[in-house]
């Protein structure tokens, strides 16, 4: 029943507020949804539960205030997530723990001021994250513990006052030198707040 050969969904710009429960539940071959540039404020828990196939979730340009942790669960498959430019201030710190395959994460335009130190742990193959125009003024230790594949990272125009060691293990005091191996390009413009570097910093650094 439904659209089960459907494998893309556009319905971007237009002016969606709020979406039933069960929109998406027949369409369980879907692999690319757009939903950019709508009013969209927030989502129920579970909400993509049955659309274990999505490899790409455009959410940019809505309303959205928060990212619980049960909204994404599931979604395995997920490579692309796009959450910039919305009104974003809570970020669960549950809230990617299934997002095994995510690759690129943009959270870019938001009002995030502060992320846990845990929240990014589950994603192993994340390559590209922007944290842009946030108004966020530290990072956590071990936020980028597990980012072995990642490859970009963006931070420009936040509030943060002091580059840390961001890489260094949690739980395990000896920094795994496969971290951050992959980083290629780190861009800090704009940030005016910032006004230490500490000497570790970018030592940890490939």
């Amino acid at each position: 029943y439904g659209l089960r050969n459907l494998i893309e969904l556009n319905i971007s710009h237009n002016k969606l507020y709020l979406l039933p429960y069960q929109t998406f539940e027949s369409i369980r071959s879907v692999e690319s949804i757009d939903l950019s540039y709508n009013l969209l404020v927030s989502f129920l828990d579970n909400f993509f539960i049955h659309n274990s196939r999505l490899k790409v979730l455009q959410l940019h340009h809505n309303n959205l205030h928060t990212i619980n942790k049960n909204l994404l669960y599931g979604l395995k498959d997920l490579h692309t997530l796009n959450l910039s430019h919305n009104q974003i201030f809570h970020v669960d710190r549950n809230s990617f723990d299934t997002l095994d395959g995510l690759q690129s994460l943009d959270l870019a335009d938001n009002r995030i001021e502060e992320l846990s130190g845990i929240v990014f742990l589950s994603l192993k193959k994340l390559q590209t994250i922007d944290l842009s125009n946030n108004p966020i003024h530290q990072l956590p230790l071990g936020i980028f513990a597990n980012q072995l594949q990642l490859s970009a990272l963006h931070m420009d125009n936040t509030n943060i006052i002091r580059l840390s060691n961001w890489i260094d293990s949690i739980t395990n005091s000896t920094i795994n030198q496969q971290i951050l191996s992959n980083l290629k390009h780190v861009s800090l413009r704009n940030s005016t707040n910032l006004r230490h570097i500490e000497s570790c910093f970018f030592f940890n650094l490939p």
